[in-house]
């Protein structure tokens, strides 16, 4: 991948046209209009309520941070399979909920300060 100052728009496809892209093209040549419509339609992101998407450059490299909310739409069987292959308790989410946890209680401490101090 080239650098960020080298990126075209061209490497920016995201979705049904980036995963197309990396189809070799004597195989994307063959397929139907139809077939094409139903990855578009496989592709589609849903839309939430809340959605904010970040890269963070940390010390030992880049990471992505995403948080979405929103009404929640999967059956009761498909969310009972997800938590059985996305275990929530995994050492990387619980240090994840313990730092994010951390900050925000030092953030609501300081607004709770400065509240303190600008009603004296």
């Amino acid at each position: 991948m080239p650098k960020d100052e080298e990126i075209t728009l061209e490497d920016m496809a995201v979705g049904a046209d980036g995963f197309l892209k990396r189809i070799p093209e004597e195989i994307r040549n063959t397929f139907t209009d139809h077939q094409i419509a139903a990855i578009n339609q496989a592709f589609q992101r849903a839309k939430h309520s809340v959605d904010i998407r970040m890269s963070v450059q940390l010390p030992w490299g880049r990471r992505y941070f995403v948080l979405l909310s929103g009404n929640e739409r999967r059956s009761p069987e498909r969310r009972r399979s997800e938590r059985l292959i996305n275990a929530l308790s995994t050492r990387a989410n619980l240090i994840a909920i313990l730092i994010v946890s951390g900050i925000s209680l030092l953030l609501f401490m300081s607004a709770i300060r400065m509240f303190v101090e600008a009603m004296q």
